[in-house]
């Protein structure tokens, strides 16, 4: 077995300034925004409504939780509910903001933001807090907790933010510190759960690098996968998200599915010959490169990968 995951490894190898002078002249307007809206999360559509609000924000001395994100990407939409369950938690500690970077493309070029969802925690003074890029709901939920408890207990409540902290927990957590019996069934249906969402996931693949993550997965399941290679700028690849997200959800259980950026993983891309995207590639159980679908036909895709894991 492991002679035979080096050779699968082997063929995969092989072949992300506003100024404010008279101390936000919105800010009357902006503190009743926050209390009529408090607890929610901001959608941004323009790049002078996110420096508006931001400053204000600011001014209130509060830190400011952004999410850059777009309608057509599917892992934007699965980090959503943890930032807005966050917001309902803590809204009145700080300012969350949903970030449409096709809507304020200036707003997502200054923060540097590459690839989406991306989360970013802003302080008073402009210096970012944390960073967490793509679906990681975990680490967003444990960084936002981090943050905002601490900012409760600053503020002399300890006990106040070791209650939400404790809210903040996955049920079942809490459920597995009743009885030792109710504890294994949480623990057992946890790992059911991790297992499945490991399959069912797409696999991002940034840089050149990243392919190793693949070549690996392949090695450790022995099935077929299918590698979308595309990019940021290009809209038939965007289109083809959907189709992408839904077959993941469909068939991850028997089929790999990764999308490649192929300005990020340039060799990559060179070496599978790709001169025009989208462009998806079929490999087999072993890594070799088997069939290809070049431009966004949904209903080619699908047949493509049916045609595999069937």
């Amino acid at each position: 077995m492991r002679h035979q995951s080096r050779d699968i490894i082997g063929n995969f190898i092989l072949a992300i300034s506003f100024c404010v002078d008279n101390e936000c002249l919105n800010c009357l307007q902006y503190q009743w925004w926050q209390q009529s809206a408090a607890r929610m999360v901001t959608h941004i559509e323009s790049d002078e409504q996110f420096e508006q609000v931001l400053a204000c924000s600011q001014a209130t001395g509060k830190p400011t939780i952004v999410d850059f994100s777009a309608v057509w990407c599917g892992p934007c939409k699965r980090i959503f509910p943890t930032l807005e369950t966050c917001a309902q938690r803590f809204g009145d500690l700080a300012t969350f903001l949903k970030v449409d970077i096709d809507s304020a493309p200036e707003t997502a070029r200054k923060h540097g933001i590459s690839s989406i969802p991306h989360v970013r925690a802003i302080d008073g003074a402009s210096q970012t807090i944390f960073d967490v890029v793509g679906a990681q709901t975990a680490q967003l939920e444990k960084n936002l907790n981090w943050l905002l408890t601490s900012l409760r207990e600053q503020k002399g409540d300890k006990a106040g933010a070791e209650q939400e902290f404790a809210e903040a927990r996955p049920a079942n957590n809490q459920e597995a510190k009743q009885t030792d019996n109710a504890g294994e069934d949480a623990n057992n249906h946890q790992e059911a759960d991790q297992a499945a969402a490991t399959h069912n996931k797409l696999i991002y693949i940034d840089s050149d690098q990243d392919w190793i993550q693949l070549a690996t997965e392949v090695a450790e399941r022995s099935v077929p996968s299918l590698v979308q290679f595309s990019a940021a700028w290009c809209g038939p690849c965007r289109r083809m998200y959907p189709a992408m997200d839904q077959l993941v959800a469909e068939v991850g259980d028997r089929c790999i599915f990764a999308r490649v950026d192929i300005d990020g993983a340039p060799t990559i891309a060179k070496t599978y010959n790709v001169s025009a995207v989208p462009y998806f590639a079929v490999f087999d159980a072993h890594g070799r490169n088997v069939d290809e679908l070049r431009g966004a036909d949904r209903n080619a895709l699908t047949a493509l990968v049916m045609r595999y894991v069937n």
